[in-house]
Formats: C-alpha cells, structure tokens, sequence
C-alpha cells in the first residue's frame, strides 16, 4: 500500500488492512515514523479562507489524535521508482505534513495520485490544513513540471484529461 501521508482518513485503517491481507506499507519517513506509532497529526494551520476554517471546526477537529499503530515495510523517497504497476514514481510534496509525497504513474497517459496535496471539491484548491502552507504552495507549483492526463484526489472529482496543464495554469 502506498501511503501518502500519516493522517486518520488515508492511515487510520492500514493496521487492520495490512493484518488482513499482508500486504507491504510503503511512506515517505517523515510520516511513517507518526504511522509506526499511530499518531495522526502534528502541528498544523488553516488554510486560508471561511470555508477552511469551517471545515476544520466542523469535520478536522473531531478526528482521532491516534490510531492503531502500523509497521511501515519499506520507506519511499521523492524521486524513488517504486516496482508495482509497472513502476510508480514517489514526489515529495511537502507542506500538507512533513513527509507527503503524490505518486506518479506514468503509464501511456500518466495518472497522478495526490493525496491531500489538493482538493478538487468545487474546483481545484489547496488541501484545508497544511504543516507548512507556503511549502505547500511550493509543492502544488512543482507539480505543473509534470507530465501526466489525469490527476485523482483523495477528496474531490478526478481530472481527467490535460491535468498537468490545469496545474500548470492554477499554479504558475
């Protein structure tokens, strides 16, 4: 399983998926160490925005601080190629949390996998929390250096079809 980061929504359940099916976990280090020991967040701020910060009140603050700690198999750096479907490519994205990294799988088309480096909920925007926004600003702008048709979110509609343009253009 290819974790992009350590919080509740994309970790929480990796201990019981992983008991259940044996298969390996790969992070970014940076965020495997708070998965090892099942911590869900550091220190983070509010994106800019009302909506944001409603989300936040309403939805993040009621996350669980922790969650069944999990053994990370094998840690993943940006730039690694990581053997599965026919090679998948590790990008750090830093900002939402320390170690966040996308996966790009080049295949005939290209399909980025985000994570919360972004959200596509009523248009493409930053995640609603970040551990650094400024990086993570810097993060969604390297994105655009990418060739790729498709980008899929952890939360929000795919694009699909000119996807690293659409970034390109968001986030010149």
């Amino acid at each position: 399983m290819l974790i992009t980061h350590c919080h509740p929504d994309h970790a929480g359940g990796l201990a019981e998926i992983r008991r259940a099916t044996g298969a390996r976990v790969w992070a970014h280090p940076a965020d495997a160490a708070l998965v090892r020991v099942g911590q869900a967040f550091r220190a983070y701020e509010v994106a800019p925005g009302a909506e944001n910060q409603a989300f936040v009140d309403e939805v993040i603050s009621h996350a669980p601080d922790t969650y069944a700690a999990c053994p990370v198999d094998r840690d993943v750096h940006p730039g690694e190629d990581i053997p599965v479907a026919g090679g998948i490519t590790a990008l750090g994205t830093p900002g939402h949390t320390l170690g966040h990294v996308v996966f790009l799988w080049p295949g005939d088309e290209g399909v980025l996998f985000l994570g919360d480096a972004a959200k596509n909920v009523g248009g493409l925007v930053p995640a609603p929390i970040y551990e650094d926004f400024a990086e993570g600003l810097r993060s969604l702008q390297s994105l655009g250096n990418y060739r790729y048709e498709t980008a899929c979110f952890a939360h929000g509609a795919a694009i699909i079809g000119g996807a690293s343009e659409v970034f390109r253009k968001r986030w010149k």
